[in-house]
């Protein structure tokens, strides 16, 4: 069990970890070791760190998966651990990703406050170990959207199980899946990328008896990305993108990006189930009004950057024109033959 903390980088050192931990639990003081050590936080490691992406490549994450759901069936009790272990990892991925809990940050601050003197030097010393620890994920952040890929393939695999998928729900694993749709460290083309297409393919896999909490929360994600990009476009009022600062440009194309992930998503699930329309439909029209919005601001953009275009282009065009015609006077001066300024006399 020891050993688990620093497992080989390859394929196959990765994927006898849970054949290892089933053989481990055929005895009740095997069970007992594996749960007291924590031994599936291991996972937690191999999929968010840049050592083993190369491991973990291929059909190694569905390998993994299968064997993970193979040792739940022998080891009932340890479903849960798996399920906090997987939510551990999409935390992990956010927190690379630069997400920031905004709820856990408030009532951390509000714990703050009500503590005591003497907890002031404890406090110290775990932000020294956070401020350590983000600057480590800052490192990895470039690998966000592969490591995104592996544990979308992973979690697609581990969650046809339904006893798993109803604890992952019920412990806010959705709404841990979806915050990896709004990360600030990812790549501005990600929306368009297969990884981004693909993070849709996990919520095929929860059963139809979670339709309804999945519905909820992937349209309370769409109204507050959507009301996170109205609010970033009234501030534009209506100018070129170009004309914003760099730090809200860079917002605005984040809240723009978000919001196409979760659209995208929300198709997906209006066409799977019945839920995700009546959820849309229980605000009224304000999620239809707020896309329109949307749409007719991104239309606009397009169209100022296509009028912007056209005058560079006439522009360039009058110039070459203006180029040429100095050209071919010069051009006509310099084939005057010489004799013509020789004098006879």
């Amino acid at each position: 069990l020891e050993s688990l903390n620093d497992v080989l980088p390859s394929c196959e050192a990765v994927s006898c970890i849970p054949h290892s931990l089933d053989a481990l639990c055929l005895n009740n003081a095997g069970l007992q070791a594996v749960k007291d050590r924590n031994a599936l936080h291991c996972f937690v490691k191999i999929f968010t760190s840049k050592l083993y992406l190369r491991a973990l490549a291929n059909d190694t994450p569905p390998s993994l998966a299968a064997g993970l759901d193979e040792l739940m069936r022998h080891a009932p009790s340890l479903r849960g651990d798996g399920v906090d272990a997987c939510i551990e990892i999409l935390r992990a991925i956010a927190a690379i990703g630069g997400f920031v809990d905004t709820d856990s940050k408030q009532s951390q601050n509000e714990s703050d406050g009500d503590a005591s003197v003497l907890m002031e030097a404890d406090s110290e010393v775990v932000g020294q170990q956070s401020e350590v620890a983000t600057f480590e994920l800052g490192q990895q952040s470039e690998a966000t959207p592969s490591e995104i890929e592996t544990t979308e393939s992973f979690l697609l695999e581990y969650m046809q199980n339904a006893e798993t998928s109803r604890i992952f729900v019920e412990k806010k694993g959705v709404e841990a899946i979806l915050n990896l749709f709004s990360l600030p460290n990812l790549p501005v083309s990600f929306g368009g990328s297969s990884v981004a297409h693909s993070m849709s393919s996990p919520f095929r896999a929860f059963s139809p008896s979670h339709a309804i909490p999945l519905s909820r929360a992937v349209c309370n994600a769409l109204r507050k990305s959507l009301a996170s990009t109205i609010e970033t476009l009234n501030v534009l009022g209506g100018a070129k993108l170009s004309d914003m600062g760099i730090s809200e440009r860079k917002k605005l194309v984040r809240c723009l990006s978000s919001t196409e992930l979760y659209l995208s998503l929300s198709s997906v699930l209006v066409r799977s189930t019945n839920t995700t329309m009546t959820e849309l439909s229980a605000g009224g029209i304000d999620v239809l009004y707020d896309l329109g919005k949307v749409y007719r601001e991104v239309l606009w953009q397009i169209s100022m950057y296509d009028d912007a275009k056209a005058e560079l282009k006439k522009d360039e065009t009058g110039a070459n024109v203006t180029h040429g015609s100095a050209n071919k006077e010069g051009d006509e001066d310099s084939t005057i033959p010489p004799v013509q300024y020789v004098n006879p006399v």
